[in-house]
């Protein structure tokens, strides 16, 4: 296969998109942020083989970006390195043990969802970052306890998550939170049943929410 710039791929990462019902706007701009990172490798002499999540946070942390600090690129941009990897584009990484106690357990649940639920890797791309949000918000800055979460920290967090999503992501974040509460009652990480305090997200217009229980 032809392992030209990251550009070169923007049709597979569309087909991407739209398979797993993100909205227009998401197939337009995430495009455009890998176009600017693929100008970004060239300018910095690199092809696309040599791209990994280094390189991916050095681009985030550079000063040539057109359009910084919006939400999402950082799970674009290892959606597009995923994706680069299974069309062996990019080497698969020689060491991929986590390193942080996030990502151990987003990789566990990673695991459980492709060994033990036999879902497709584009289905991990859309739950595993949704549950690392989740992560990232009761965990701040510090060492993944999940023995600390409570019912109210799961109602409070999709409630602010549903808001801010198209109908379609929301839906995924109620089913990839069950589905990772569900995993980790089943390993004994916790002892209350989370996934019940999920709330359904039924959805009566574009911009009216209503939470059920």
């Amino acid at each position: 296969m032809d392992q030209g710039p990251p550009n070169n791929y923007l049709d597979s990462y569309a087909a991407l998109l739209s398979e797993e019902s993100y909205s227009q706007g998401s197939v337009y701009k995430q495009p455009l942020l890998i176009s600017h990172f693929s100008q970004w490798l060239e300018r910095n002499g690199m092809e696309v083989s040599e791209m990994d999540e280094d390189a991916l946070q050095r681009f985030l942390r550079s000063g040539s970006r057109r359009t910084r600090g919006r939400h999402g690129d950082v799970a674009a941009l290892n959606r597009l390195l995923v994706l680069l990897r299974q069309l062996k584009a990019v080497p698969s990484k020689l060491h991929p043990a986590p390193v942080s106690s996030r990502e151990r357990v987003t990789a566990e649940f990673s695991r459980y969802l492709l060994q033990e639920r036999g879902l497709s890797q584009a289905t991990l791309l859309t739950y595993v970052p949704l549950v690392d949000r989740f992560l990232n918000e009761q965990f701040k800055n510090g060492r993944v306890n999940l023995s600390r979460l409570r019912a109210a920290d799961v109602t409070a967090f999709v409630q602010r998550q549903a808001r801010q999503l198209n109908s379609v992501r929301a839906k995924s974040l109620v089913i990839a939170l069950r589905s990772f509460f569900r995993h980790l009652q089943h390993r004994g990480e916790i002892s209350t049943d989370l996934a019940a305090c999920v709330p359904s997200v039924r959805y009566w217009s574009f911009s009216d929410v209503t939470l059920h229980y």
